[in-house]
């Protein structure tokens, strides 16, 4: 059985009406729990019209949940999209990709080390620049490097 792929169920959600089944007084909760879905949705198409560059499953794991990009954590619905959050993780995955003199895209490693830098030592792009110019010889982007990387820049 072929899968769909959940950028394009989060495109299909976020344009698709909500059944007029859930305006019942007992689908209240059921409604309630659609509406966000369609909402952080609708947030996740805008994010990425504006920001094209930026990968699906990055932006569902920075602006939603680490595990966003599945089809599981989407059949649960999703509750919230955090844009701010989203374009941060962005804005330090391309200013670590200038840094270290990586060409292209950043890549999941990095958008991971990045993800972790958010949570666990600053919400702050410039902080993060600052942690990135500490560091002396440029590191990689490899998966073997990620823990390597995560403590260069600051984080356990």
């Amino acid at each position: 059985m072929k899968q769909i792929s959940v950028e394009k169920r989060v495109n299909d959600a976020a344009v698709a009406k909500i059944d007029g089944k859930y305006n019942l007084a007992q689908y209240k909760e059921k409604k309630a729990k659609l509406l966000a879905h369609k909402m952080a949705c609708q947030s996740v198409v805008e994010f990425k019209k504006g920001n094209p560059y930026m990968p699906m499953y990055a932006i569902l794991s920075a602006g939603i949940s680490a595990g966003a990009f599945k089809n599981e954590e989407f059949d649960k619905g999703y509750k919230g999209f955090d844009a701010k959050k989203a374009q941060a993780v962005f804005d330090m995955a391309v200013a670590y990709n200038k840094a270290m003199g990586i060409k292209g895209a950043p890549n999941d490693v990095i958008y991971r080390m990045c993800m972790k830098f958010y949570k666990c030592v600053s919400q702050d792009v410039a902080k993060f620049e600052e942690a990135l110019a500490k560091i002396k010889k440029p590191l990689g982007d490899e998966r073997k490097d990620f823990h390597k990387i995560c403590k260069a820049v600051g984080c356990k």
